[in-house]
């Protein structure tokens, strides 16, 4: 599975700027990673003593399946998150990354 993660701490400032905006808007982070690229390079980031292990998508899942690409885009705007490195790095430093 693929997915646009969105770093939290940015996310106040994104809805602030289209709080006036109306109709169906996607907020999503600049890039597009697996889950398990994403959960291991935070676990590399943060260096946690935990391992990261992939799962096909053929496994059964105890809940309804979901699609294999899951990255939403808004054509409403062009408000995209932090990178991957740059949302990591914050969390490292302890600071906000990418306010909008």
């Amino acid at each position: 599975m693929v997915c646009a993660p969105v770093y939290l701490p940015w996310l106040p400032g994104a809805l602030e700027e289209l709080w006036d905006r109306s109709g169906l808007l996607h907020l999503g982070g600049a890039q597009v990673v697996t889950r398990y690229e994403l959960m291991t390079r935070i676990r590399d980031a943060l260096a946690l003593p935990t391992e990261v292990v992939p799962v096909s998508g053929d496994d059964p899942l105890p809940a309804p399946r979901r699609p294999a690409r899951l990255v939403l885009r808004s054509v409403h705007h062009g408000l995209l998150g932090p990178g991957l490195d740059d949302a990591l790095g914050d969390m490292v430093r302890g600071g906000p990354a990418g306010r909008p």
